[in-house]
This record gives C-alpha cells, sequence and structure tokens, in this order.
C-alpha cells in the first residue's frame, strides 16, 4: 500500500467515524425532542382531562344553584332562610377543596383553574355567610375545607 494510499484510508476512517457520531447525535437529538414533546403533549391532556371534571361536578345540580345563590347574593343555609342544608354547602366546598389537592399535586395547573374557577372561587370565598359557617366548623377541626381557602388565596392577590 502506497502511502497516498495509506493517508486516504486513514482520512476515510476519520471521517467514517466521524460521521457514525453524528448520526448517533442526530439520532439521539431526535428521540429526545420527540419524547419531551410527546410528554407535554400528555401532561396538557391530563390538565384537561381533570378540568372537565371539575368543570362538570360545579357546573351542574346543587353546586350550580349555590354558585348563582352567592352570584345573586342571596342566604345560602336552610337555618338562615336559604335554599341549601349543610351537606350541599359542604359538597360544594369539598370540590374546591379537592381541586387544591389535585393542584398540588401537580394534576392541574394554576392557570387553567383562574381562567375557569377563579371568578366563582373568589366570590364564594368572600361570602360572609360561607365565612361564618366555615369558621364555625372548624371550631371543631382546624383544617376543615382548608384547601378551599388556600386555593382562593393563589387569585385573591
Amino acid at each position: 500500500m502506497t502511502k497516498k494510499e495509506k493517508v486516504f484510508l486513514d482520512k476515510w476512517e476519520f471521517w467514517s467515524r466521524t460521521m457514525t457520531i453524528i448520526q448517533f447525535l442526530v439520532v439521539v437529538g431526535v428521540g429526545t425532542y420527540l419524547t419531551v414533546a410527546q410528554m407535554n403533549y400528555s401532561k396538557n391532556n391530563l390538565y384537561e382531562e381533570n378540568m372537565l371534571k371539575f368543570d362538570d361536578k360545579l357546573s351542574n345540580g346543587t353546586n350550580l344553584n349555590i354558585t348563582f345563590a352567592i352570584e345573586d347574593k342571596k342566604v345560602l343555609l336552610k337555618s338562615h332562610g336559604g335554599s341549601f342544608d349543610e351537606d350541599d354547602l359542604e359538597g360544594f366546598l369539598g370540590v374546591y377543596d379537592q381541586l387544591y389537592d389535585v393542584y398540588k399535586m401537580g394534576l392541574i395547573n394554576k392557570k387553567l383553574i383562574y381562567d375557569d374557577f377563579s371568578y366563582d372561587l373568589l366570590l364564594a370565598y368572600n361570602n360572609q355567610e360561607i365565612k361564618e359557617y366555615l369558621a364555625q366548623i372548624r371550631k371543631e377541626g382546624s383544617d376543615f375545607y382548608i384547601g378551599f381557602d388556600q386555593l382562593a388565596e393563589l387569585f385573591s392577590k
């Protein structure tokens, strides 16, 4: 083998290895990008599924009627002349309490909660009758529906 052929083969081996490394890096880079994109897509779908579940809980039946009563500044509890019993109000507060737990677990994001629920949540949080009810039941256990408060405080600033 001549010196010229040897130099050619050395260069060929160098470029062959270099191209193999570049191909590997491109494949790994594209694979990583696609994996991250798929994970973000899945995460957004999870957020949307959770939002729909909570929207369904708050937009139907008694919870929706409580929301309308709060918006209309009506009395809530039957014991005060309203239309709802304590179980109804506790169910309503419990949905927001659960929503905060789901938010804390990272299964829903703050922007989606703000966009869909903050208006009604803050009306409920600032409702005097609800404040008094929570103060009364928290004499028995100070953490009752604390997630309701914590969720509202995310948006009351």
